[in-house]
């Protein structure tokens, strides 16, 4: 990957200071070499400027490499936001996850919507053996992202995050809302249902607007979809709980 114009930005997870952290970028530059990159978080930046620092990298790359899996079997909720504006923005994005890990926690990737990623058991084996995956999915021609926005007015928004039978107060409340103000709504009660990725950003971009409901219990597909929201220029709203805090890119 000699051609300069293919740019790799590259978030890690910077919790583990002295163990991950260090260990990752020591393997990142033995698995890249010379391979152009920037590592966001090397960028100068405040946290008023997150957000622009993020979708500014994202837009100026071809390519994203995330890593971070922060819980056993999970993926952080900014990594899937990070992961969701890479996919409507049509950049490659990966996420990569070393299983015997300086945090001294296995991790393990089950089953998710997310398309890129990839397990490596020690630091050793992703120095060694990341170059020549990341070339070969780089090199890919699958298409990124097969659905676009709608463009067209339609008076109708999409909630995710609602439980009828856990909550019935907000499902009432975004559903009279819907009614009083002329807008049809939809209320996804079981998130899962959207099965692919794809399916998913085609919810996101086939309505007006969208509702996320976050609370300490919600899935993946919440978090994809906030981001979808973010690269897709959908407009969104986020009702949350008082002890739930508000994400911060």
């Amino acid at each position: 990957m000699g051609d300069e114009s293919k740019k790799l930005l590259i978030f890690i997870d910077t919790k583990d200071h002295d163990g991950h952290e260090a260990d990752f970028r020591f393997s990142l530059d033995k698995a890249l070499g010379n391979t152009p990159r920037l590592i966001f978080e090397d960028f100068p930046k405040t946290p008023q400027n997150m957000f622009n620092a993020t979708i500014g990298g994202i837009l100026y790359s071809n390519a994203v490499l995330l890593d971070d899996v922060s819980q056993k079997y999970k993926f952080s909720p900014n990594s899937l936001i990070q992961y969701g504006i890479c996919y409507a923005l049509e950049k490659r994005c990966m996420y990569v996850a070393i299983k015997n890990n300086s945090r001294k926690q296995p991790l393990e990737i089950k089953t998710t919507m997310v398309e890129g990623w990839a397990e490596f058991d020690f630091y050793l084996d992703f120095a060694m053996q990341f170059k020549s995956k990341f070339l070969e999915w780089l090199a890919s021609t699958q298409s990124v992202c097969r659905v676009k926005p709608n463009k067209l007015a339609v008076h109708s928004f999409i909630t995710f995050g609602i439980d009828r039978w856990e909550n019935l107060d907000l499902y009432e409340i975004v559903s009279n809302f819907g009614v009083e103000k002329g807008w049809t709504p939809r209320i996804v009660l079981d998130v899962g249902s959207f099965s692919k990725l794809e399916s998913l950003a085609k919810a996101v971009s086939q309505r007006s607007f969208c509702v996320f409901c976050i609370d300490r219990n919600n899935q993946e597909e919440i978090f994809l979809g906030i981001g979808l929201a973010i690269g897709m220029g959908r407009p969104f709203l986020i009702i949350k709980h008082e002890d739930t805090e508000l994400l911060r890119l």
